[in-house]
């Protein structure tokens, strides 16, 4: 989260809701959860929902 405030300014988008999907060769979806670096990164864009694909084989919803 260091980092990313070094690298970029404070920017928010009010509170928006990014969609994260993956889709592999076969056609399906594949997972798609940001990792620690991609949550700070979006939580410090004012990104306050993030909706991913898990490994369970659904679409999963969070708030940040």
């Amino acid at each position: 989260a260091t980092l990313v405030r070094a690298r970029w300014p404070k920017q928010s988008v009010g509170g928006g809701h990014i969609y994260v999907g993956r889709l592999l060769k076969n056609g399906l979806w594949g997972s798609s959860e940001p990792c620690i670096g991609c949550y700070a990164a979006l939580d410090h864009a004012g990104i306050n929902k993030v909706t991913y694909y898990t490994l369970d084989n659904e679409w999963k919803t969070i708030t940040l």
